[in-house]
């Protein structure tokens, strides 16, 4: 969930399985229903309850931030692949579950193609992937901006304001569970210039936010605990500023005493 503005509220809300594809042909497809809110981002007025369509086609949303510019960025589970770094724009339809850079491979052993789920319900072991439309395509349908093949199963994201991490400035952090790092995606005009994986190594990353005081704090899980990540003390010595001080530039402004070592 994201604050909207003092009165409203932005939910973006998984398909809870009803896609079709696990709960089977008897089954509606809701997330491209608009009478249901599964699948979907949505609007909420604080004072009426009102909710408000703004999205549709989302498999398993897991975290949204705002970017400078106003649009809301969030992160999305594909299935076995096609993990999604998305934009979200008002009116935009997703495509789940008619389409997908992901498999159900380890699901249920089926294809994910457009549109015709009737033609992609086909098992992967009988060599007639050949006779789905567009397989891992998203014609007619909103594309992400990004996509994780093999997956590495995005949480939440974070924008970076640059007080802690300068050279990171405008940059998107976003944890992961399956990778367990951060991935440091760079972007230029809603295009993604390259991701900067940053290995965490000490367990599944279930969230991450900025502190009060501008570091990184990390969720862990299995077993739970709490990660701050700051910049280390050496980037605002006077010897570094010397001979680097371009990776010092906000040290003047924080004190050497407001960088600290990583802690747990």
């Amino acid at each position: 969930m994201l604050i909207d503005d003092p009165h409203h509220l932005l939910l973006i809300i998984g398909d809870h399985g009803q896609d079709g594809w696990q709960t089977g042909p008897d089954i509606p497809v809701l997330p491209d229903d608009i009478e249901s809110h599964l699948g979907k981002l949505v609007r909420l007025d604080l004072a009426t309850g009102e909710a408000q369509i703004l999205t549709v086609g989302h498999r398993n949303p897991q975290g949204m931030v705002r970017g400078k510019d106003g649009w809301v960025w969030a992160t999305e589970h594909g299935p076995e692949g096609g993990d999604e770094l998305n934009l979200s724009r008002p009116g935009d339809n997703y495509g789940w579950p008619s389409v997908s850079y992901g498999t159900t491979g380890l699901y249920v052993g089926k294809l994910i193609g457009r549109g015709k789920r009737e033609l992609a319900r086909v098992p992967r072991v009988i060599g007639e992937a050949e006779q789905i439309e567009n397989v891992g395509g998203h014609d007619g349908f909103a594309r992400p901006i990004f996509a994780w093949v093999p997956s590495v199963t995005p949480t939440n994201l974070v924008l970076n304001d640059k007080r802690w991490f300068p050279l990171w400035r405008d940059d998107l952090l976003i944890a992961t569970l399956k990778d367990r790092s951060i991935l440091r995606v760079r972007l230029h005009q809603d295009k993604v210039q390259y991701v900067e994986r940053i290995h965490i190594g000490d367990g599944r990353i279930r969230d991450i936010a900025f502190m009060s005081d501008g570091r990184i704090a990390l969720l862990l899980e299995r077993p739970p605990k709490v990660l701050f990540l700051s910049r280390s003390k050496k980037f605002c010595t006077e010897e570094f500023r010397q001979n680097r001080l371009v990776y010092a530039l906000d040290c003047d402004a924080y004190g050497d005493d407001a960088a600290e070592d990583v802690q747990s």
